[in-house]
């Protein structure tokens, strides 16, 4: 079973295959000439296969430097403790504003089983990080690991932690959940909007940004690598305004949340099994967090 797929030059995707799914979570791997960055980190039952994976990339644990934890929700965030006992030069840069929270887990994966319900068992725990081993971001910020530009900025809105990678080098945007998630049978982008912290004023803000930006690739945490950042960008944001609507009407009506994820998944034309998946894995978490917006 392959564990690393090339995305581009130096570039590997490593399916986690969270919830022994596979194509529902990635970590990518960026090789520059003096070292390694991993953007996001996967859960913590994905440690062995993410090191399996560099290992069938060709890249040693030594030469990892970074990971590049793109927000702290527990698929991108759960596996980074972990991941420090294997790599021993590595770093976990992440949103300054949040690292007490990876610090100090415990509130954090009490606040995730709330949240996620009865979805909670794919995402697993976490483990303390060290502020040694901690960089924090706070304003755009450049990482250089050897002949790849790389920029950290911030991107908050599906969660204030938020941050991407691009890739000026490549070409190439690691945007984490900021543009949602994927459906490549599909072809559409679909923005996640899960409680406590997701902000809508600000999730509109990243994306018109992001619409801005001249990256020629995308990829996605959940999943894969797509085209052009600035398609990609306006779609997630058209779509996002569906979702609001229909979310606001609802609220306005009393329905309750799964039917107004199950009215989305109709209004968002999802048909392909992978995308009904995808969608229903998070669809009423995206409900139920415009709902606590609109109630803050």
């Amino acid at each position: 079973m392959e564990k690393a797929t090339s995305v581009g030059d130096n570039t590997w995707l490593i399916d986690i295959y969270m919830g022994d799914i596979p194509g529902f979570a990635a970590v990518y791997a960026l090789q520059g000439e003096e070292g390694v960055a991993l953007v996001d980190a996967g859960v913590s039952k994905s440690r062995a296969r993410i090191i399996e994976g560099l290992r069938e990339a060709g890249i040693s644990k030594e030469e990892v430097l970074y990971i590049i934890v793109t927000h702290i929700h527990l698929d991108h965030a759960g596996g980074a403790g972990y991941l420090l006992q294997d790599l021993p030069n590595a770093k976990v840069v992440m949103a300054e504003n949040r690292m007490e929270e990876l610090m100090q887990p415990e509130r954090l994966v009490k606040s995730a089983r709330r949240a996620l319900g009865a979805v909670f068992g794919m995402y697993g725990d976490l483990i303390p990080i060290d502020r040694s081993r901690m960089l924090g971001v706070k304003e755009p910020m450049e990482l250089d690991i050897g002949g790849r530009a790389l920029r950290v900025f911030p991107t908050p809105g599906h969660a204030a932690s938020h941050i991407c990678v691009e890739d000026r080098t490549e070409s190439m945007l690691f945007c984490g959940d900021a543009l949602g998630m994927y459906l490549a049978e599909e072809g559409k982008v679909i923005p996640t909007t899960p409680p406590p912290d997701f902000d809508l004023e600000k999730q509109r803000q990243t994306l018109e940004a992001l619409a801005g930006l001249d990256c020629g690739r995308t990829c996605f945490t959940h999943y894969g690598c797509a085209g052009n950042c600035s398609d990609l960008a306006r779609a997630s944001l058209h779509a996002l305004e569906v979702m609001v609507e229909t979310v606001k009407e609802g609220m306005h009506k009393d329905r309750d949340p799964q039917s107004m994820a199950e009215e989305l998944m109709q209004i968002m034309e999802i048909e392909s099994p992978y995308g009904i998946l995808m969608f229903s894995s998070m669809s009423l978490v995206s409900v139920n967090g415009l709902m606590l917006y609109f109630r803050k």
